[in-house]
């Protein structure tokens, strides 16, 4: 199964497990962020560390993990740090803009968002949530 065969979050895990697949989506993130300059991955959800993990060894920069309930351990954030931030699914963006929010408190600045997938039913880009920090999706739901 590939990326562009996640039809629900379900899928993720599915793709992931797919030698094949977990290269589409590595190969999506890296296109995303390949133009990028910045210092760390944060990732958040269950998914996405997986991605920034292997995403962050190949193009030399760290990753910071969010726990499950989104909080960050802002001690090993640096001062004006340019970060990105990877997440499992865009649903309403409301998560997002309180991981933003403690990784803006602690001196650093989101440069785009990266989701493995985007549930379109929630309006999150309609919404204009996260308006401000540009976002892609590999996958749409």
């Amino acid at each position: 199964m590939r990326a562009d065969e996640i039809r629900s979050a379900k899928d993720i895990p599915c793709v992931l497990a797919d030698p094949e697949g977990l290269g589409s989506v590595v190969d999506g993130f890296m296109e995303m962020f390949d133009r990028e300059v910045f210092d760390c991955i944060i990732a958040s959800g269950q998914y996405s560390g997986v991605i920034a993990g292997v995403i962050a060894s190949k193009m030399g920069r760290g990753v910071i993990a969010a726990d499950r309930d989104g909080n960050l351990c802002s001690k090993v954030l640096k001062q004006g740090w340019r970060t990105v931030l990877f997440t499992d699914v865009l649903t309403d963006g409301q998560a997002e803009l309180g991981l933003i929010k403690m990784i803006e408190d602690a001196g650093c600045k989101v440069l785009r968002i990266g989701f493995i997938a985007e549930d379109a039913s929630f309006n999150a880009r309609k919404s204009k949530v996260l308006k401000g920090y540009p976002f892609e999706a590999v996958a749409d739901i």
